[in-house]
């Protein structure tokens, strides 16, 4: 009973991770103008409380139970990956000695322990992966028809219960496209900005494709719906994702695919989404959103650039985990506006500037490994999650910044073991 009810909060946990659900910790003011840093603010979130019952159960039943196969066979999985976390940890905690606020960069240490027993549950088999992809893919499903609604109406559904924020193509700061001096908005679906959604619905599609490829209708389906909900959030980074995972997949596992039934399929996705976006009106949008480059964006991400290596420079201990924001206005030669307050778009400089030179080396080798360690697997899925990862950290921040795309990040951690008591790899190649 005990171990059927913390299984039941630990999946609870992933599906109520997009739900922006929660109570406010401690953070930062509220400007005048009504916004406020996210980075600098800190919440409990629903998916937080799910997985708060989850370890009690799980403790209860490790006092009750008279079976102590988890002590007996507990695991660390892969050593290199451990103990790169555990050295990422360790550069946390020094980064505390010179941290410009010490309170936020506690948060976001707690927050990275909060995940790191994630992994270890679902390394030791105590959370079962399939099931949670099988969660993230239903929730995602959910999500994507969100997103799609939200482009219809050009606003938010009122599904404030589900953590939507408030959005329209008239309220300022609100993520937007423009064509012909008109503005339309991005799909938000419930996550805090259309590109960590992309992020979520292109992790959503390599899960569709490792779960559902001897299903063809619902794969098609699938893959359909999220697909035609990323191209509505017009994020470049996650439509670039997109594409090298799927080039990266199709290049390791041709051998084994059958080219025919796969070009139907692509096809018939492609015509599908083409055909929406026409009767959405959102196709002439998508094409001038591809071929435009945003000034304005660009010379704000130079600048964020420009503000992270200036920081380290002056601090090359780093600042202290979380707090760039707190200091960027302090290496910025333009005053900054409110929602204009961001992390530097690429997780390594932001890595660089907050953590030092010695945070870096450790992230930096990290991925690297990744990479090692997904080749050496020779599993396409592993391989496209990989450059998902490195894509997404190269062109934003949300993997290290915001907690549903921290959370993004430990999924695609976890989705990368081959865990004992969970479903095979894909069997388009073998394993070494």
């Amino acid at each position: 009973m005990l171990k059927k009810a913390y299984k039941i909060f630990f999946y609870l946990f992933f599906a109520f991770l997009p739900f922006q659900v929660g109570v406010f910790l401690f953070g930062s003011g509220v400007y005048d103008s009504g916004f406020f840093n996210p980075y600098l603010s800190h919440f409990l979130y629903l998916s937080d409380l799910m997985l708060i019952f989850g370890l009690m159960f799980f403790a209860l039943d490790m006092v009750f139970s008279r079976d102590s196969y988890v002590v007996k066979n507990f695991s660390f999985g892969n050593k290199k990956i451990f103990y790169s976390l555990c050295l990422m940890l360790l550069s946390f905690l020094i980064s505390l000695f010179f941290s410009v606020n010490l309170v936020n960069s506690i948060f976001y240490i707690l927050r990275f322990c909060e995940f790191f027993v994630i992994y270890l549950f679902v390394i030791n088999g105590i959370i079962d992966v399939k099931k949670v992809l099988l969660v993230i893919c239903a929730v995602m499903f959910m999500e994507a028809v969100i997103g799609i609604s939200q482009y219809v109406l050009q606003e938010s559904l009122g599904l404030r219960f589900f953590g939507e924020p408030v959005v329209n193509s008239s309220i300022l700061g609100v993520a937007k496209v423009d064509l012909m001096n008109m503005k339309f908005l991005r799909s938000y679906g419930t996550f805090p900005h259309p590109n960590i959604f992309a992020g979520y619905l292109v992790f959503a599609i390599f899960s569709a494709i490792r779960l559902f490829k001897s299903a063809p209708k619902i794969f098609s389906f699938l893959i359909f719906i999220f697909f035609l909900s990323l191209i509505l959030t017009f994020s470049r980074t996650g439509l670039i994702a997109f594409l090298v995972g799927i080039f990266i997949f199709s290049i390791f596992s041709f051998k084994k695919l059958d080219k025919l039934k796969l070009f139907r399929r692509v096809l018939y996705i492609i015509v599908s989404a083409v055909f929406m976006l026409f009767v959405l009106k959102a196709f002439p949008l998508f094409i001038d959103r591809i071929n435009s480059i945003d000034a304005q964006s660009l010379d704000y991400r130079v600048l964020y650039l420009l503000i992270g290596f200036a920081m380290f420079f002056q601090n090359p201990f780093g600042v202290g985990i979380g707090n760039f924001t707190d200091l960027m206005q302090n290496f910025s030669f333009l005053k900054l506006s409110p929602w204009d307050i961001q992390p530097v778009h690429n997780i390594f400089v932001l890595t660089l500037s907050e953590l030092g030179i010695l945070g870096f080396v450790i992230v930096l080798s990290f991925f690297v490994y990744l990479f090692i360690y997904s080749f050496k697997r020779k599993n396409p899925f592993f391989i496209s999650i990989c450059f998902m990862l490195l894509i997404l950290g190269s062109f934003d921040h949300y993997l290290f910044t915001l907690y549903q795309g921290q959370a993004l990040f430990w999924l695609s951690i976890c989705a990368l073991y081959p865990f004992r008591n969970s479903f095979s790899d894909i069997g388009f190649l073998p394993s070494s």
